[in-house]
């Protein structure tokens, strides 16, 4: 099973160029930006949740080279780009990293199996992800991978953030509803997520 981050969705955050805002929602989602607080970084952190937000939120961050460039691309007048290739949409760097993460986080905590008689794919936790977070406590930090780590906020909120903190998803859920991880990540691949 191939799952990718819809590219569509990066034309939203494309709003935040050429309309310079700060904020947008759009259908069942709020995407905001915010720049980075360090005065000579130019940075950008995205972040993209549904607008309930109550499963996932996911953030990421554009380095300051990327968005120079597309914000020198951008047609004031217009509010559109003089070249349409350089834009969040069309910068294959960006997408595939935020895609990369993603399929990270799955292919690190759920495995799938086809049920036959439900004529459909089933998620359940991988059995490395159990070893690796077996008994994991409230404030604790374990690594995934090499670059990705899982880190436990309540018993209700988890986020899995890569290395050098560019890329977090946040992953909420109703323990009162018996509801875990898994029911924020059928949330977000059902949101965000086309399957191949």
């Amino acid at each position: 099973m191939d799952l990718r981050f819809d590219r569509e969705i990066m034309k939203w955050f494309d709003s935040f160029f050429q309309e310079a805002i700060e904020s947008i929602s759009i259908d069942n989602f709020f995407c905001k930006t915010e720049r980075n607080s360090r005065l000579l970084d130019r940075s950008r952190k995205f972040i993209l949740e549904k607008n309930n937000g109550k499963y996932w939120q996911i953030e990421f961050t554009v380095p300051e080279s990327k968005v120079l460039k597309i914000e020198k691309n951008v047609n004031t007048f217009f509010k559109e780009y003089i070249i349409e290739e350089i834009s969040m949409y069309s910068d294959d760097e960006i997408y595939d990293f935020i895609n990369s993460k993603i399929k990270d986080v799955y292919n690190e905590v759920v495995e799938y199996r086809y049920n036959e008689d439900k004529n459909t794919y089933v998620m359940s936790y991988s059995k490395e992800f159990m070893d690796k977070c077996s008994g994991m406590k409230v404030g604790e930090i374990r690594f995934l991978n090499e670059d990705l780590m899982i880190k436990i906020w309540n018993e209700e909120k988890i986020s899995i953030v890569n290395i050098d903190n560019t890329f977090n998803l946040i992953l909420n859920y109703d323990t009162n509803k018996n509801e875990d991880m898994l029911d924020s990540l059928l949330d977000l691949r059902k949101s965000v997520i086309i399957i191949l």
